[in-house]
């Protein structure tokens, strides 16, 4: 629905596990860029840097 633009709210909260991914190339130090990179491609959805920082926050 996000990637095909059907989602009425500008707002939307998307919450998902971390145990089921596989953060091995986060660890060692992914740029932001990179981060934004891989989830587009494997997911579908664009990041901004403020939910890169709350996920890696969350990690520490």
């Amino acid at each position: 629905m996000l990637s095909k633009g059907d989602v009425k709210s500008q707002k939307l909260q998307v919450e998902f596990s971390l145990e089921d991914m596989d953060t091995d190339g986060f660890k060692q130090g992914a740029t932001y860029n990179a981060i934004r990179d891989w989830i587009k491609a494997k997911y579908g959805y664009r990041l901004t840097n403020l939910n890169i920082a709350q996920v890696k926050d969350r990690m520490s």
